[in-house]
């Protein structure tokens, strides 16, 4: 299964190419991923949200990046455990790729421990618990909120650093 998502650039070309192998089932946009991802044994994406979505429901993934920057939030859901980090998407060769793929697919432990740290890491409560953070800041005392500013930030608006008083 192929799923290409609704922002990918290159949607036409990409679904004419593995629209001709028939063992490849294209899903363009699909409604609800989560069916699908939950069918795979492994998968291979481009780092973004669709990663935490594969981890909670424990699906091992390798990671390809589209720049520096998501290269380094993908090392850090390898720290986790949930998946591999590839590199970025232009510099990877399809030799290196079909191995990556084969050897994870492969290894039955490695499938098994990434299976596990998935859903370990992802509790579901994300936004609860920033709900959370963002209650107990607002409902922090004023004097709390402005000592922990610097003193640039406590200047009044429309009133130099020298005037304050």
């Amino acid at each position: 299964d192929v799923i290409i998502g609704p922002a990918f650039a290159d949607a036409d070309e990409i679904s004419k190419r593995l629209g001709e192998n028939p063992r490849i089932h294209i899903h363009r946009a699909p409604e609800n991923p989560a069916d699908i991802f939950s069918r795979a044994r492994l998968a291979v994406v481009s780092f973004g949200v669709t990663v935490y979505d594969l981890a909670a429901l424990g699906v091992p993934a390798l990671y390809l990046g589209i720049s520096p920057d998501h290269l380094r939030s993908a090392e850090g859901a390898e720290a986790l455990g949930f998946g591999r980090v590839l590199g970025l998407a232009p510099d990877i060769e399809l030799g290196a790729l079909a191995r990556a793929i084969a050897d994870l697919h492969a290894d039955e432990k490695q499938i098994a421990a990434m299976r596990l740290a998935g859903p370990a890491a992802i509790d579901g409560k994300g936004a609860l618990l920033l709900a959370a953070r963002i209650a107990e800041f607002i409902l922090r005392p004023a004097e709390s909120r402005q000592a922990r500013r610097a003193p640039s930030q406590n200047t009044p608006p429309n009133r130099p650093q020298s005037a304050r008083g």
